[in-house]
């Protein structure tokens, strides 16, 4: 009986050293994907940084996009009205080289 008792102890031992062997390595394991958790969310928050910066650059570029938009068309419209106001004053000049030309004939002839 006392064997048998002995054995009992040994395996009872062998057991809990096992047992302590799997828990020490479930340890290991939780503290390992702990650290993965931690990293994957640095790198998360990292990239979400990432996107608000970008959207907003993203965002100030089409603003500045659209402020020269409206420049080029006031520049435009400026430039079409500078136009018109030289066809008149073209138009105007020409008129009146047309109205010295009938003044210099009228001399002429008196």
């Amino acid at each position: 009986i006392r064997s048998e008792m002995l054995a009992g102890n040994e395996l009872v031992e062998a057991m809990r050293l096992a047992h302590r062997r799997a828990e020490c390595g479930a340890r290991e394991k939780i503290f390992c994907l702990e650290e993965d958790t931690e990293r994957l969310s640095f790198d998360v928050r990292r990239a979400e940084n990432r996107v608000k910066v970008e959207a907003n650059e993203a965002i100030s570029e089409c603003e500045s996009f659209e402020a020269a938009q409206s420049t080029v068309a006031e520049l435009r419209q400026e430039c079409g009205d500078a136009a018109t106001a030289l066809a008149e004053v073209a138009a105007q000049a020409a008129a009146l080289e047309e109205m010295a030309s009938w003044d210099r004939l009228r001399r002429q002839d008196a």
